[in-house]
């Protein structure tokens, strides 16, 4: 829960940016969609398989810190190559 919580606000912000460095402003394909959903459905499987693990001798915090900075590497990534391709094609 508050992976989500953390992770909430900085997807919504990126997914608008991403959606104003498209080259047709605004004008989002299917690609587009396809790419959001894959790179949630990426992010929440890091999530759940950090939280499996199990973290001997850490805090309680430390597997929420590692799944919210994995899932910002892979949404931040994803969205950046998304972006390459969508400039490089257009």
């Amino acid at each position: 829960m508050i992976t989500a919580l953390l992770l909430f606000p900085v997807i919504a912000i990126l997914f608008w940016l991403y959606s104003c460095f498209i080259p047709q402003r605004g004008k989002l394909i299917l690609f587009d969609y396809v790419l959001f959903v894959l790179v949630i459905l990426l992010a929440s499987v890091l999530v759940q398989l950090v939280k499996r693990v199990d973290w001997v001798g850490a805090g309680p915090v430390w597997p929420e810190v590692l799944a919210v900075v994995g899932a910002y590497v892979i949404i931040l990534g994803g969205l950046s190559a998304g972006l390459c391709w969508r400039r490089y094609k257009d």
